[in-house]
């Protein structure tokens, strides 16, 4: 008991020290709160994404099956009953759950009858309350949800693809968890009026099955889908909530791949922090070994530090995560919130929270762990010694065991990124650091060797700061390492993300062919859910100067147990998955003989062109040879398949059109077609937008440019934390070379040449570290565009770019001008007589 009392004091000993130099403690602390706020932003993030499936499907009640139509179809009123007389079936509710226009916004449309009350619903009676006065009108009844009730002014209507409705919004809904339903822009309807709303009466889009006890699943499923039909497509209800996880998937790996290069630097900034700490306290740490203190009591002084540390700075990144999330979440392309169909609200459970302080607390004590192993094995005698705890005895000139095996862990990490998949490829990227970061553990000697070296180029104050660098090979490894890391992430990710956007930028050129576009959605809202009517090609047409409108039509269905994009397209496509094709393969496509395929899509089926593939529809399974498979990004998983308009909407119930290409005739007034289509736009009754070619183009890079400029600005967040380190890193060595700053400070050195050695250590650290890093980072761009493909199924151009480079190297020169500023001024004002007689 009395040894374990002991140590307590030691230990808050060892706290008081933490309190004694502020300026340290928050530099550790910043650099551990950033990559615990990362985590937590990004597990609100995708957490956000997938919460409002998860609210939709619980909302409905217990549910143990579901019955749709392929493609998303309506299934026929009878199905319900007839599902209902299977043995084992305790409850078969119709539901309707469509994407229709109120307000000029697109909701949700949700229907039952009291057949939903056999499933313990969540929405019942008390949900409701009154709409308050001018709510009502004269069509029928509806509620809504609470943010479409605040955007609702006066009478409503509801435009549902064919025709507009009028409704009398007559009940909001208000329980908790419900009126969160696609963020609360929803309207909800008895069944019949919901189907007659839809456009579809007398069909629901699903019916919901709840089992009787005891019954086993996999055989009610088998009963179910004989009963119901043999085109349904019968499965579990939360398909929806894994189709939606995978559609976040590509967004939580990019994520998660900056997350844990931010962990590693901010682990460098603890292990420098700790470095600092026990090299000013060489003289206490060693005079409580001579006292009798075991080397474990000393270095777990050191480890409880950096646990307070860890803890501290990890909950303060948590509360910065979570108000980065909020804002982040406003900022996530709306192809990603289409794909997974539901409005996102930030949202984060406590475990989300937990785990973030601690994934932040666990990297600091990792961290920590070197240095506090390194104080409790040096003898007290030579810690009695000026030289500090961490360069007592030269470092190995070359430790060539320790560079192979560093050189083996990169060669691995690359590996896994050309070929895994999925989370493989960030632990391929973590490995690929980490190896790098060991393999330069055993060229630590030759490593400050090389930066003493370019610091004696600028003279012969230089040649005294090399000196110095020379003489702390292990603080000159931690600090030129950092800056590696920050450049090499900077040409890796930069050169990536530029690589990406110039390939699909290629990919989707045919976009821009049509003169204008008029489509039921933003531009960046792909695609268009709600449709517009046949009639409207021939309003189109007979503007003056329009020679030629197509239709097109695109929307998300599941197809063979995956969420791909279907699209219809006329002759001539523009739809890069069918407008890539060959001219024979494009005539099988667009006369109904073919479909064409994304990489994806085949890669996941086993499909390649000239082979078949069943496509189910509400006319039957319908065999067709896939004429083509093309290199197209799409923003779901699945991939995505393209086939002839009149056949979509035939085979899937889809009449009419997401958006009308429209072709101008030569010579036309550009200005006036464009002003009269606008007119005729307008007319419509439900929401459209008039675009040219060219503002499709950019709308459909914009969507890619914000989910990289999400990654790169957490690129930018571990670069400053790069920033941070190297700063700490410098100033431990004017507390190292304190003396000797004296000395020579003594004999009658400037303050300003002092400051100018302290700069030029900077700027070969800076030099060195660059260098390496656009090597390192260049290394790391190829893999990542050959990654990218096992990520997404796009593969991406390789291209070396120069705009990258030129980016580290501005950051490099940033990186180490910011921290040199305050060793530098630090060092200047060292007062002479208590530098010499420091220790």
């Amino acid at each position: 008991m009395r040894r374990r009392g002991g140590g307590l004091g030691l230990t808050a000993v060892g706290l008081r020290h933490l309190k004694d130099h502020p300026g340290r403690t928050a530099l550790s602390l910043v650099g551990i709160a950033a990559g615990s706020a990362l985590v937590v932003a990004m597990l609100g993030l995708i957490g956000s994404l997938t919460s409002g499936v998860d609210r939709l499907v619980t909302s409905v009640g217990d549910v143990d099956l579901q019955i749709t139509g392929p493609g998303g179809a309506p299934v026929p009123e009878e199905t319900a009953a007839r599902v209902a007389t299977v043995p084992g079936v305790a409850a078969a509710a119709p539901i309707v759950r469509a994407s229709v226009v109120m307000a000029g916004q697109r909701v949700l449309l949700l229907g039952a009858d009291e057949r939903a009350q056999a499933l313990n619903s969540a929405i019942t009676p008390a949900c409701l309350r009154g709409a308050g006065p001018g709510r009502a009108g004269d069509g029928p009844p509806v509620a809504v949800g609470p943010a479409l009730a605040r955007h609702l002014h006066g009478a409503s209507a509801i435009y549902n693809g064919s025709a507009s409705v009028d409704v009398s919004v007559v009940a909001t809904v208000a329980c908790g968890r419900v009126s969160g339903i696609n963020n609360g822009w929803f309207v909800a309807a008895p069944l019949t009026v919901a189907e007659a709303l839809a456009g579809r009466p007398g069909q629901p889009d699903a019916v919901l099955v709840r089992a009787s006890p005891a019954t086993k699943k996999t055989e009610l499923a088998r009963r179910v889908e004989a009963a119901a039909g043999p085109w349904v497509l019968v499965g579990s209800p939360r398909q929806a909530l894994s189709e939606a996880h995978d559609e976040a998937r590509i967004f939580q790996q990019g994520t998660l791949l900056v997350v844990v290069l931010a962990l590693i630097v901010g682990g460098f900034l603890v292990f420098n922090s700790v470095s600092m700490a026990a090299l000013e306290r060489r003289r206490e740490l060693a005079t409580l070994r001579a006292l009798g203190a075991r080397r474990r009591t000393v270095a777990r002084v050191v480890l409880a530090e950096a646990l307070v540390l860890g803890i501290i700075g990890s909950v303060i990144g948590a509360a910065v995560g979570v108000l980065a999330g909020r804002a982040a979440i406003g900022s996530v392309p709306p192809v990603l919130v289409m794909a997974v169909g539901i409005r996102p609200a930030f949202t984060i459970a406590p475990w989300q929270l937990a785990l973030g302080v601690a994934v932040g607390t666990a990297a600091t004590v990792v961290a920590a762990a070197v240095p506090a192993r390194a104080v409790g094995r040096v003898p007290p005698v030579d810690a009695m010694r000026p030289e500090g705890v961490l360069e007592a005895g030269s470092a190995p000139p070359l430790r060539l065991a320790v560079v192979i095996g560093g050189l083996c862990v990169l060669a691995i990490g690359y590996l896994l990124c050309a070929v895994g998949q999925n989370l493989v490829v960030v632990a391929g990227f973590a490995f690929t650091t980490i190896g790098f970061i060991v393999a330069t553990v055993g060229l630590m000697g030759p490593l400050a060797s090389s930066v003493g070296k370019v610091a004696g180029l600028t003279g012969a104050l230089g040649r005294l700061a090399g000196a110095g660098l020379e003489r702390s090979p292990r603080r000159v490894w931690a600090t030129t390492v950092a800056v590696v890391v920050g450049v090499g992430i900077v040409v890796t990710f930069r050169g990536s993300v530029e690589n990406e956007l110039d390939t699909f930028s290629r990919t989707i050129a045919t976009l821009g062919r049509p003169d204008l576009e008029v489509t039921t959605a933003r531009a960046e809202d792909f695609p268009p859910e709600v449709t517009m009517s046949a009639d409207w090609v021939d309003r189109m047409a007979a503007v003056p100067g329009v020679a030629s409108v197509r239709a097109a039509q695109a929307f998300y269905a599941t197809v063979a147990g995956r969420r791909v994009v279907l699209e219809g397209v006329q002759d001539p496509p523009t739809v890069p998955l069918v407008a890539h094709l060959p001219r024979a393969a494009r005539a099988e496509v667009l006369a109904g003989r073919a479909i064409a395929v994304t990489r994806t899509f085949a890669t996941a089926h086993g499909l390649k062109s000239g082979d078949t593939f069943e496509v189910p529809t509400t006319a039957g399974p319908q065999r067709l040879r896939v004429a083509g498979v093309v290199n197209v990004l799409m923003p779901v998983p699945g991939g995505g398949i393209a086939m002839a308009l009149d056949r979509m909407q035939q085979w899937f119930a889809r009449p009419g059109a997401g958006w009308l290409e429209i072709y101008e005739r030569p010579g036309a007034d550009r200005v006036a077609v464009r002003r009269q289509v606008n007119a005729v736009a307008k007319t419509t009754g439900f929401p459209t937008w008039v675009y040219s070619g060219r503002e499709i183009l950019t709308a459909s890079r914009r969507s890619l440019d914000q989910s990289a400029g999400i990654f790169l600005a957490m690129q930018w967040v571990v670069v400053g934390a790069t920033a941070l380190a190297v700063l700490n890193t410098l100033l431990i060595s004017v507390v190292e070379r304190r003396r000797e700053l004296g000395i020579l400070r003594a004999i009658g050195t400037s303050r300003r040449r002092i400051r100018r050695m302290v700069a030029i250590e900077a700027l070969a650290i800076g030099a060195v570290g660059g260098l390496v890093g656009v090597l390192f980072g260049l290394s790391g761009h190829y893999v990542a565009v050959l990654s990218y493909r096992k990520l997404v199924g796009f593969a991406v151009r390789y291209e070396l770019v120069a705009v990258p480079i030129v980016v580290a190297v501005i950051s490099a020169a940033a990186i180490v001008v910011f921290a040199a500023v305050v060793p530098a001024w630090r060092a200047g004002r060292l007062n002479v007589v208590e530098a010499i007689g420091y220790e």
